[in-house]
């Protein structure tokens, strides 16, 4: 399933801090429930495997950058 299917959700920022984490930090829509994360969590589990912790961040918004643009994946490692 594509992320951009998956309902309830604003915006995202994936953050990858290590090999086994991931930290998704979401704008929530209205719409956003329980099957909202539970489908984000599968979709990435699926991607990174069952060993990475997903951690799900919900916030009011997602920095810009000094740029003025927002960047949809920060990799740490």
């Amino acid at each position: 399933m594509p992320l951009t299917a998956i309902g309830g959700i604003e915006q995202m920022q994936i953050v990858q801090p290590s090999m086994t984490e991931i930290v998704l930090n979401i704008v929530r829509a209205p719409d956003y429930n329980d099957a909202s994360e539970a489908a984000l969590r599968a979709e990435f589990a699926g991607v990174f495997g069952p060993q990475t912790t997903i951690t799900v961040v919900a916030g009011e918004r997602i920095p810009q950058e000094l740029s003025g643009k927002y960047r949809f994946s920060i990799c740490r490692i």
